[in-house]
């Protein structure tokens, strides 16, 4: 998961990017935090689905002409990026005209860690977007099958399309592991086992009908993994 913060007074955005990482710390998420100084910094670093969240300050600048946090707002929603956008303001005045590009929630500075708190989990965020080495895919990370190595490449099995990126396969695996229901099944296979139907000898045997194999020596390791997996889910952990 990626969060983009973009606040002029450093402080408050040191404050912020502090609250941001412990929130997703206790949360148990796998994400980073990249803040901005200024609009133009935030501009030349945005493209459409980099984020999965954006806090900015509604004012950003004192100066004349200098765009604000509602101007990169517009820009965001423009580019049909409907990701989460938080207010950070010392004013709930812009309410209504945050509401023109779906703000998501307004933080009130001095920022308290229980009103991020509280800001954050009333939020639906989306599932990360899949990022491999450098490749960045079109796809959620909940959206992924499995993944086979291919050479220099991966294969990246989704549910409704198949990506080919330029990246070694532990590369795949720093990206997908931490996520929590990937299983490398054998060597080169990366399955999730959200997926998974069944097992058949030293296969794992999909929803779709298609199959993975499992290393021989893995079997054993493989069904544990399996049904702690569904043992988790069926807990609601």
């Amino acid at each position: 998961m990626r969060i983009a913060v973009v606040e002029d007074e450093q402080k408050t955005r040191e404050h912020l990017t502090s609250l941001i990482s412990e929130y997703l710390d206790e949360r148990g998420n796998v994400g980073s935090v990249a803040a901005f100084a200024s609009a133009e910094a935030f501009r030349a670093a945005y493209e459409p689905l980099k984020f999965d969240l954006i806090l900015m300050d509604v004012y950003l600048s004192e100066r004349k002409q200098a765009a604000t946090g509602m101007d990169l707002a517009r820009t965001v929603r423009e580019a049909k990026d409907r990701v989460p956008i938080v207010f950070v303001t010392s004013s709930r005045d812009f309410a209504v005209e945050g509401y023109t590009v779906q703000a998501a929630g307004y933080l009130i500075k001095p920022v308290g860690k229980e009103e991020l708190v509280r800001t954050l989990d009333s939020i639906r965020l989306p599932e990360p977007f899949v990022r491999i080495g450098t490749g960045r895919l079109p796809v959620r990370v909940g959206d992924v099958v499995w993944c086979k190595a291919d050479g220099h490449y991966v294969e990246v099995h989704a549910l409704t399309e198949t990506y080919r990126v330029r990246a070694s396969f532990s590369e795949a695996q720093s990206a997908l592991e931490p996520y929590g229901s990937f299983y490398l099944s054998a060597r080169g296979y990366l399955v999730n086992l959200a997926f998974v139907r069944g097992m058949d000898q030293a296969e794992f045997v999909l929803r779709n009908g298609m199959r993975v194999p499992i290393s021989l020596r893995n079997v054993a390791d493989a069904k544990a993994a399996w049904s702690g997996y569904l043992f988790d889910k069926v807990r609601g952990l």
